[in-house]
């Protein structure tokens, strides 16, 4: 129908730390906004508490960005986006979304064996092709 759009969240993301704790004097972007992957997601605490936050806050944009016309499917096909979300969580808890990527950066396994996003293009793709015998 080309207004359904359904909602799968890749739980086990990446956790993204500044080497630096924050100031506002240093306005270096490792201390302000850092890019650089630091661990799975899944090993820190906060996050069994912080992710369905998270995920409602996703939510809630695909939501508006359909019925505003800013998201739209073609009709007669099937079709998939892959994006990213960031988020920044405060010391209550909270959750705050920061940016929304809807071409975010993938990073392949052989050029970054540890903090690579196969997993998750695999979990999404077997959304819309499931494996056979799964």
């Amino acid at each position: 129908d080309a207004k359904t759009w359904r909602l799968y969240t890749f739980k086990d993301g990446y956790l993204s730390i500044s080497p630096h704790a924050w100031s506002a004097e240093d306005l270096s972007k490792e201390t302000q906004v850092t890019i650089i992957r630091t661990e799975r997601i899944r090993g820190w605490a906060p996050w069994p508490e912080a992710y369905p936050k998270c995920k409602n806050g996703v939510a809630e944009v695909i939501r508006r960005g359909v019925a505003n016309g800013k998201l739209e499917g073609r009709i007669g096909k099937r079709q998939f986006e892959i994006l990213s979300a960031d988020f920044i969580v405060d010391t209550r808890g909270d959750v705050w979304l920061f940016e929304f990527n809807m071409s975010p950066v993938l990073k392949d396994p052989k050029d970054s064996p540890t903090t690579n996003d196969s997993d998750m293009i695999t979990a999404a793709l077997e959304i819309v092709v499931p494996r056979e015998g799964s």
